[in-house]
């Protein structure tokens, strides 16, 4: 199998009845994902496959998440996804429905199988991010009036003006040359408690064969960032935090502070061990190679703290202290007294307001 990059990367950008024909497939695909309770929400050409018929394959189902398929669903919080094909209300930071974020993203593919090009353009990730939430595009003069309209109402700016999956089914465009059909309906997928417990023996039987002393002799791998993690650490992708964030509301009274360390790992947890010991106030609940769990007392007030270790680069790594269940003031108070020393003892010199050097 290949992606289907290279029709689009050999001509630039197909002419609209071979376009139909992939984006008939791409959105007969979603509507069964979205019957099956699943939304994909990392939708790109790069993980759309062609076997040698020709046919798509939707792939890479590692961001996708669950839908409630009995309620109103409840809108998702996660910023993930590829920037270019990222929906407008996913940068917000505000919650999204994931079946219109999906119809969001297939829209931006629709533009690039049409016009070669995407929508929405900027050599740098702000100016991307603004172009999308303001939604700043328009359509190439050899579009049809028709693929111009369903390119409107894909890439809707507001979710609920933006046209679902079964509507598109039922576009002019969707069905030209093709005999309209009513949009199917697919069987949810169902699996028995049997199928579930045998899949589970499968797997302890895997790592019986594989041994547990061979897992244990390897080094856990510590989870990376990527860009959108790091976005949300300076307060998420919503433009005015990442514009506005030197003014002051990013400072203090934050339920997680970070830092970057150049130390190995194992340097980092053993100093933020010995900083909490020289405190005295906090007492280790629990610990893995890449985190730590606290819990603090002050002046009879108890909070929990948990530490977790991210790397970026090999010898960048990003810490985070983040505030669990307890008093809130006990874990400001306490961060105020310990960010300091963390900062000298720990950080990268000089950070900026986002590090915890802030916490003073």
């Amino acid at each position: 199998m290949t992606d289907i990059c290279p029709p689009v990367a050999s001509g630039g950008a197909l002419d609209e009845d071979e376009a139909r024909k992939y984006f008939r497939q791409i959105v007969d695909g979603l509507a069964y994902i979205h019957s099956q309770g699943v939304c994909h929400r990392d939708l790109k050409p790069e993980n759309l496959l062609l076997d040698v018929d020709g046919n798509i394959k939707i792939t890479d189902f590692g961001l996708s998440n669950f839908i409630d398929m009995h309620s109103k669903p409840a809108l998702l919080q996660t910023t993930c996804g590829t920037p270019y094909y990222v929906a407008p209300e996913v940068l917000n930071g505000e919650g999204y429905d994931g079946k219109l974020a999906d119809v969001w993203s297939s829209g931006v593919i629709l533009y690039n199988l049409l016009a070669g090009s995407f929508p929405f353009d900027g050599k740098r990730l702000p100016t991307l991010f603004n172009n999308i939430l303001k939604k700043k595009f328009k359509c190439p003069n050899w579009f049809s009036a028709e693929a111009k309209l369903l390119m409107g109402r894909m890439l809707a700016k507001d979710p609920k003006q933006r046209i679902t999956i079964r509507e598109i089914q039922q576009t002019a465009w969707y069905n030209h040359g093709y005999a309209s059909e009513s949009p199917r309906k697919y069987p949810r997928i169902r699996v028995d408690t049997a199928e579930a417990d045998a899949a589970l023996s499968s797997a302890a039987i895997t790592h019986e064969l594989n041994g547990p002393d061979a897992s244990a002799a390897t080094p856990v791998p510590l989870p990376k960032l990527n860009a959108f993690d790091l976005m949300n650490l300076v307060g998420g992708l919503a433009m005015n935090n990442l514009f506005n964030y030197h003014k002051g509301s990013h400072v203090s009274w934050k339920r997680f502070y970070h830092f970057e360390s150049g130390l190995p790992v194992d340097k980092i947890i053993s100093g933020l061990k010995g900083i909490m010991q020289k405190n005295g106030m906090a007492t280790l609940q629990s610990e893995t190679p890449n985190s730590m769990v606290f819990h603090v007392k002050r002046k009879g007030h108890h909070s929990d703290l948990r530490v977790d270790v991210f790397m970026v680069l090999e010898n960048i790594h990003i810490v985070k202290i983040r505030r669990g269940e307890g008093n809130a003031i006990a874990y400001y108070k306490f961060m105020s007294e310990i960010g300091p020393h963390v900062s000298k003892e720990l950080g990268v010199p000089n950070q900026g307001p986002s590090g915890i050097v802030v916490v003073i």
